[in-house]
This record gives C-alpha cells, structure tokens and sequence, in this order.
C-alpha cells in the first residue's frame, strides 16, 4: 500500500473501516469507507473475538474491492468509554547550548509526563498534551525550534485495561493484520467533524452510538470533559420492538428506514409482526416513540453536564452516529432542550460525509499529522511512524510472546 492508510473503527453494532492518504500538497484524501455488522462487542469490549474478526475480515476485503489495494495494516481507534484519563504535568531543562528546543527535549518532557503510578491491569495507550509552557510561556501547540531553559507540558495521560487490549489485538490480528498505531477516538472524531472555532469557543459532541452514548467537550483546542451514558440506539428499537410487537431486527430496520422521515408523509407503514405477519401501524406513533426516546438522551446528556459545571462552557452542540444522527427532529428537539446551535457532524469529504464515519476519517486525518510531522522515521519495509507517537511493535500474527508482553513493547518506546 503504497501511502495508503487504513482505519479501524470497532463498534458495538458495525466495524467501520476507511482507508485515505496524504496527497502531494499534504492534504488528507479519503479513498473510500466501508462497514459490516457484529454483535461481538458491547459497550466497547469485545466479546466475540471470532465474530469481531469476521466482521473485520469483511469490512477489509470490501474496502480492497474499492480501493484495489491489499490491505495489511491497520490504525485503529479507541473508544473512551473503555479508557481513563490522568492528568499530569512534565518538567526537563533545556540541554543544548544554543537553547534551542529539539525533538529530544519533546520526547524527554513526555516521557516525564508518563511517570505516574499505573494500576494494576492498566497500559498507558497515548499521552495527549493540551499545552506546552517554555521559560513559564504557556499555551504553545509547538515548542520544536523555540529557544528556551525550561520545558514544560500538560498532558493526559490515557490508560486502558490490558485484557480489553489483549482482546482488540487479537481479533485484528486473527484478521490478518498489523495494528500500526491507536488513536483515542474523541480525538478523532474532534478532528473530523469540528470546525477550528468551534474546538476554541466550546462544543460539545453527542456520539450515540449503539447500546453507549457518548459525551466531549472540547474548548480552547483540548478535551474538557469526557462521560458516558448507557442508553443509546438500542434503546430506541427495543421501545419500537415493545410497542409493534414486532422483532428485534424489524424494529431495527424501520428505525433506519423511518427515522428521516416526516411526519404528513404517510399515515401508516407496513412491518412484519413477530408472528411473521404483515400488519399496519401509525406512522405518528413511530415517530411519537422514537421522538420520546430522542428526546429522554439528550435530556440525560443535558443534566449529566449541567450537574458537572460544564453546560456554560459550550456555544455550539454537533451530534455524531450511526442511526440518531439521521433523525429528522434531533436539531429541533436539541435546540429545545439546550438553547444552543446544534448541527449534525459530518466530515468535509465527498463520500465520506456519513456520521458512522466520523471516527475512522477523524483516525486518519489525525494519523496523518503524525506522519506529515517533521519527526518521523521509517523500517525496511517503508511502513512509516512516527516516534512522538505510541509506536506499536510490528509482530507476527504467529509470535510466540505473550499478549500481555506484547502490549507492553508496544508502548515501552512512546515518545
């Protein structure tokens, strides 16, 4: 794959996958996005490695038809609710005689960073720095070439449970690939859905995803604040399952297929009982039960906010997700219940603009600045990385070293 990046999006429901590249003027192209449904996942964690793996092998070959391109490499993306976020701060002094900040004083400043007592069962995944401070000059995004005598950063630290990695590596692998790099998902989707603005004043993005709804805020170009609720897109079938009488899957698919729909369109709509008969029902009652559904998550996200002291922090609200996002009085229920400017999150590329693959395009596009860094460096086989980043340890899918010792090579060179 010649440039090629590919990313991985495991989800509760499908597995995204999206592949892209740098063009000549550094520019993020998206080549093509794809998905295919599991039900090996739930709230982020795997629980099915072999169906997950299938899913994966699916997604990958349908992405190859598109691209006509082999796939062998993967970046995937990691989802929030499954991770922690600690704070702390990193000190070095400034070696060299010119004072001049180099890449080694970057890397020794977040190395400082990382030193933090770890729990038990816990790897650190990434280390996210808000801001670096030179001689006491804070808010700097790149400290690279500035001259100084003391370096510092603020950075979060993010830390995930060995098993549930042990389990994300072992279903890409069984798929026969190479995991290349990880990406913690909020940052993603920031990354592809956000305007610059909006990252500055305060917005906060709604993911609903399946069976976790998602909560960031992002302000003054960091994560603010991260939370989860447990009531999500499930929910709403299980309610239209209840009320029609109908199955699972049905409801799930009149969900899909009615929830852009307005009300005056149609007075009732056909769905297959779960007795396998074809009976009608008020199209007014669907949307009536979907909207109540709707409605009761972005209240729950409202309160959850409001009780932490972060509702003034936001300007703006952009909601991303499968299925919700697609409900045609989500803006109108949202502008209601929070008295701000709420859009759908979509990303800027032609074909790719489906909020599902908000957090695969954002993975790439957050990949590549890695990439397109002035810190990069190359193996033999051209797969290039980037050492300011968690570096994962190119292994075989037949290495004998165990997963848990493979985990902790792959993040022992970080920074």
């Amino acid at each position: 794959m010649d440039g090629v990046i590919v990313a991985l999006d495991i989800g509760s429901s499908k597995v995204c996958v999206a592949a892209g590249k740098l063009d000549k003027n550094k520019k993020v192209q998206i080549l093509g996005t794809t998905s295919f449904e599991t039900f090996g996942v739930k709230s982020g964690v795997i629980t099915d490695i072999d169906n997950v793996s299938d899913a994966i092998s699916n997604a990958v070959y349908k992405l190859e038809q598109l691209i006509d391109e082999k796939i062998n490499d993967v970046v995937i993306s990691i989802p929030q609710n499954i991770c922690d976020l600690v704070e702390n701060k990193g000190i070095v002094a400034v070696s060299s005689e010119d004072k001049e900040i180099t890449q080694n004083e970057i890397e020794k400043v977040i190395k400082a960073a990382k030193m933090i007592n770890v729990p038990s069962g816990y790897e650190i995944v990434d280390v996210i720095p808000d801001q670096f401070i030179v001689d006491g000059y804070n808010n700097i995004k790149e400290p690279l070439g500035m001259s100084g005598s003391k370096l510092e950063v603020d950075a979060k630290i993010l830390l995930c449970q060995t098993t549930i990695l042990n389990n994300i590596f072992k279903a890409v692998n069984k798929a026969s690939l190479k995991v290349i790099d990880i990406i913690f998902e909020p940052v993603a989707i920031s990354n592809s859905t956000l305007y610059k603005d909006e990252r500055v004043i305060g917005c906060m993005v709604i993911d609903v995803g399946y069976d976790v709804t998602k909560i960031i805020i992002i302000k003054d170009d960091k994560i603010k604040y991260l939370n989860n609720i447990n009531i999500a897109g499930v929910n709403i079938s299980n309610d239209l399952s209840y009320c029609f009488k109908i199955s699972s899957t049905e409801a799930e698919k009149i969900k899909l297929k009615y929830s852009n729909a307005y009300l005056g369109a149609q007075n009732y709509i056909r769905v297959v009982n779960k007795n396998g008969q074809e009976i009608e029902v008020p199209f007014k009652d669907l949307i009536d039960i979907m909207s109540a559904r709707v409605e009761e998550i972005l209240y729950l996200v409202r309160d959850k906010v409001a009780a932490e002291g972060f509702l003034d922090d936001i300007s703006s609200i952009v909601i991303v997700g499968g299925g919700i996002s697609q409900f045609n009085y989500i803006e109108t229920l949202g502008r209601n219940i929070f008295n701000k400017i709420i859009r759908i999150g979509t990303t800027e590329f032609v074909g790719a603009n489906n909020p599902e693959f908000s957090t695969v395009v954002g993975t790439i596009k957050t990949y590549c600045k890695v990439i397109s860094s002035n810190y990069v460096t190359s193996n033999e086989e051209g797969n290039v990385y980037s050492k300011s980043k968690s570096r994962v340890e190119e292994t075989n899918v037949e290495n004998k070293i165990g997963i848990v010792k493979k985990v902790k090579e792959i993040f022992k060179d970080f920074f």
